[in-house]
């Protein structure tokens, strides 16, 4: 256990900040040192299995999951959460058992049933489905999530006025719902009415646009004014636009995520302008340090200087890429080492120019 883990209370305090910070694996340590000191909570296990989950470790949500449900059978929200990882995780016949045991616990609660519906769908039951849809409904009228699927559901059953009525329920609710703008231009195209459909999807489009921005502009003032690691995860949204940067679906390799880069090589490569290739040209020695082989994939002008200063091979960007084992974007190297104020790497000067260069440029200067 961590030094200074003895209080539990204090370490789920710190777990919760972690985790409403958007620090899963910092979240999910902080919650085991508490269930090492009180392992029959099932509360913890769930918590446990929440951060797993949004860490991207399935495997160790799902058996926190289970743990919960082994200490406590009749969990609702346990069952809930692990029919919705099941459902992630494409396990259908697993996932309806185990939402419908969370529907049997929480009877009245409209985003189980929904989800219930939702799997049931997703595994070929429609009918299931529709009932489902219609008990998340008559729980919460105004659920407009139920309203939309249950439009689905019914237009698959080819019972097309009662799924356009659904549908137009949904949007009257929430106008603004890019998921419920193109459930419409679905039931416009499955009806022939081709034009009006596009449209719809143009819609959703504009919508989709729109909110990508927003959550930008938002990771951009974060990054400014703090927290900064709140802001560089945030920032890592605009990979949600397929137009952002046509390299990332381009390059052969695997993204970087948090593998062991010993013996491994990198390929690093400018997203954006030159001045963003400077500032976060501190990184690449903190990826040396890592063992990894680090390649810089940019413009030529910046290949001299960063070979001197930093050692790295260099790749031409308006070229096919050199073969790795990772890539990663310049822009998410913040974000993948967790960057705060107080841990920018600060190891300055880290470039310098070359003596024939330094020369060359005073003396045109001084002319």
């Amino acid at each position: 256990m961590a030094p200074g883990t003895a209080d539990p209370e204090r370490r789920l305090h710190e777990a919760a900040a972690h985790f409403a910070a958007g620090r899963f694996g910092d979240a999910a340590a902080a919650f085991r040192d508490v269930i090492r000191m009180h392992p029959d909570v099932p509360e913890l296990h769930l918590n446990l299995g929440a951060a797993l989950r949004a860490s991207g470790d399935g495997k160790g949500a799902e058996t926190s999951y289970r743990r919960a449900l082994a200490l406590a059978p009749g969990n609702g929200m346990a069952w809930f959460n692990l029919g919705n990882l099941l459902a992630d995780a494409g396990r259908k016949a697993d996932a309806v058992e185990a939402l419908t045991r969370a529907a049997e616990f929480m009877p009245v609660s409209p985003e189980v049933l929904n989800n219930l519906g939702v799997a049931r769908y997703a595994a070929g039951d429609v009918a299931g489905a529709l009932k489902a849809y219609r008990q998340a409904i008559a729980a919460a009228p105004g659920f407009a999530d139920a309203h939309t699927n249950l439009g689905n559901a019914l237009q698959r059953l080819c019972r097309m006025p009662e799924a356009k009525a659904a549908l137009e329920k949904a949007l009257a609710l929430d106008p603004g719902n890019a998921t419920y703008v193109l459930n419409m231009a679905g039931y416009l195209a499955a009806g022939g009415d081709s034009e009006a459909a596009l449209d719809w999807a143009a819609r959703a489009a504009d919508i989709l646009v729109a909110a990508l921005e927003a959550r930008h502009k938002r990771a951009s003032r974060l990054i400014h004014l703090g927290p900064r690691d709140e802001g560089f995860a945030a920032y890592e949204d605009r990979w949600r636009n397929p137009d952002w940067h046509p390299l990332a679906r381009r390059l052969p390799m695997p993204a970087w995520k948090d593998e062991p880069l010993a013996g491994k090589r990198l390929l690093i490569w400018n997203e954006q302008g030159f001045g963003d290739a400077i500032l976060y040209a501190r990184y690449l020695p903190l990826l040396h340090r890592m063992g990894a082989e680090v390649i810089f994939l940019g413009e030529k002008p910046l290949h001299r200087l960063f070979k001197n200063a930093l050692g790295v091979t260099c790749a031409d960007i308006g070229s096919p890429p050199p073969a790795a084992d990772f890539h990663a974007s310049n822009m998410s190297l913040p974000h993948l080492f967790k960057t705060a104020m107080a841990t920018i790497p600060a190891d300055v000067p880290y470039l310098a120019a070359a003596d024939g260069d330094v020369a060359g440029g005073r003396a045109r200067v001084e002319a």
